[in-house]
C-alpha cells in the first residue's frame, strides 16, 4: 500500500506539471512581442533624429534615426516613452496600430533647462553658484546697438547705465563696484574670452548667461572679478532645411521727458532778485532802466537744441544642415541719429556673420566669419 501511494503521488505530480507547461506554452502567443515602427517629428514637423524610445516600467529602448523613424519590439498595451532634449516627454499606449507618429512639444523652460556655464554646460537644477539665464524672448522687445543695452531690468543684481549717445558703450555693473579700477564684467562670445560686445549685432544672439559670484574666477581667473557676461551666437541645425528669416524695425528717439523753465520775464525776476539780496547792481540784460535790456528774446534753447532721432535695423539670415553639417549666414545694418541739433551724434553698422560645422565620427570641424563695419560720429559741432 505504501509503494502504491507513492507512485499516486507521482504521477499526480507529473500530470500537474505538464498541465502547467502546456498552459504557459498555448499562453505565450497571447503576449507575443510585435515589431513597432514610428517616427519623431519636433518642431514645424521636422523629423527628429537622436530621440530616445522606451518601453515603460522595462528595460527596452530605441533611438530614432536620422529620418526620425525608429523600430521597437513591444506588446498590445505597452507605453512608449519618447523623449528628447528640448521637448516634453511623449507617451503612447500601443493599440492595434504598429505604426506610431509622434509630434514632441517644445518643452518650456524649466529647472532641467542648460545653461552654457565657462567650458560647459550644467543642467539649471544643478547649479551651485549664482548664475542668470536671460529669457532671448524678452530681449528681442527691445531695440539697441550693443548688446548689454538688451540686458537693463531684465537680470536682476546687474545694473546697465547708458548716456543714450547713439554707439556709446554702456556701463555694466553685477553686483555693484567691486573695485576702484576697471569694473565693467568679463565677456566670453563663443567661447572666445575677451570679446568685445559693442560693434556685435543682438540679432546674432542665441542666449545669454550671467555668472554674478566668486565661482565664475574658478573658470576664468582673475579676469572675471567683476562676473562673467557668456554669449553663445546662432548656429544652424542639423536636419532642416533652409530657412530665411528678416528681422527688421524702423523708429524715432524722442526725449520723454522735457523739463519745464523759466522763461524770460520769470528768470529776469528770480535773478534781480538774488542781486539785490546779495546787495549787488543788477545786470544790464536784466535791469528795465537801462538800455541794454532785454525785452523782446525768449529762447526755449529744449526745443532749439533737441529733435527727434530716428533708428532702423534690418537683419536677414539664412541657416539649416544636414545630417552631419550646418551653417548659419546673417547680415545686418543698424542706423541710429541722436536728438541733439548739430553734427552728430549718429552711428552706422554693417556686419556679416558665416558659420558652418561639419561632423565625420568623433572629429567636429567648424569655421566662422565676423566682418564689421561701423562708423561713429560723437557729439560734436563744426565752425563753418
Amino acid at each position: 500500500m505504501k509503494k502504491s501511494k507513492k507512485r499516486f503521488v507521482r504521477v499526480k505530480w507529473l500530470v500537474n506539471t505538464v498541465a502547467v507547461l502546456l498552459g504557459f506554452l498555448f499562453a505565450v502567443p497571447a503576449y507575443a512581442q510585435t515589431n513597432v515602427t514610428g517616427t519623431v517629428m519636433g518642431k514645424d514637423g521636422v523629423p527628429l533624429s537622436a530621440a530616445t524610445i522606451t518601453i515603460k516600467n522595462k528595460k527596452i529602448n530605441a533611438v530614432s534615426g536620422a529620418d526620425g523613424k525608429f523600430s521597437i519590439a513591444a506588446n498590445t498595451g505597452d507605453v512608449l516613452v519618447i523623449s528628447s532634449v528640448g521637448y516634453d516627454v511623449y507617451e503612447v499606449k500601443i493599440g492595434n496600430d504598429k505604426n506610431i507618429v509622434a509630434n514632441l512639444n517644445i518643452k518650456a523652460g524649466t529647472l532641467d533647462d542648460v545653461i552654457v556655464v565657462g567650458y560647459g554646460t550644467q543642467r539649471k537644477r544643478d547649479l551651485t553658484g549664482s548664475v542668470s539665464s536671460v529669457s532671448m524672448a524678452d530681449v528681442k522687445k527691445g531695440s539697441a546697438s550693443d548688446i548689454t543695452q538688451l540686458l537693463q531690468g531684465k537680470v536682476s543684481g546687474v545694473a546697465v547705465n547708458s548716456d543714450g549717445q547713439p554707439g556709446a558703450v554702456p556701463s555694466v555693473r553685477i553686483r555693484g563696484f567691486s573695485t576702484f579700477g576697471f569694473a565693467q564684467p568679463y565677456y566670453v562670445v563663443d567661447g572666445v574670452p575677451g570679446s568685445a560686445t559693442r560693434d556685435f549685432s543682438p540679432n546674432d544672439i542665441e542666449s545669454i548667461t550671467v555668472l554674478k559670484d566668486a565661482s565664475a574666477a574658478a573658470i576664468y581667473g582673475a579676469a572675471a572679478a567683476n562676473g562673467v557676461i557668456i554669449i553663445t551666437t546662432k548656429q544652424g541645425k542639423k536636419n532642416t532645411a533652409l530657412q530665411v528669416n528678416y528681422n527688421g524695425y524702423i523708429g524715432n528717439d524722442k526725449v520723454w521727458q522735457i523739463q519745464k523753465l523759466t522763461n524770460r520775464v520769470e528768470y529776469q525776476t528770480l535773478n534781480n532778485e538774488s542781486r539785490v539780496n546779495a546787495g549787488k547792481p543788477l545786470f544790464a540784460a536784466n535791469d528795465p532802466t537801462n538800455t541794454g535790456y532785454v525785452k523782446n528774446i525768449d529762447t526755449d534753447w529744449q526745443k532749439e537744441g533737441l529733435k527727434n532721432g530716428t533708428r532702423q535695423n534690418h537683419n536677414i539670415s539664412l541657416s539649416g544642415g544636414g545630417v552631419n553639417n550646418t551653417f548659419n549666414m546673417s547680415l545686418d545694418y543698424f542706423d541710429q541719429k541722436g536728438n541733439y541739433v548739430g553734427n552728430g551724434p549718429d552711428y552706422k553698422r554693417y556686419s556679416a556673420r558665416i558659420n558652418n560645422t561639419a561632423e565625420k565620427g568623433i572629429f567636429k570641424f567648424g569655421q566662422a566669419f565676423n566682418y564689421i563695419h561701423s562708423h561713429e560720429n560723437l557729439l560734436t559741432f563744426r565752425d563753418d
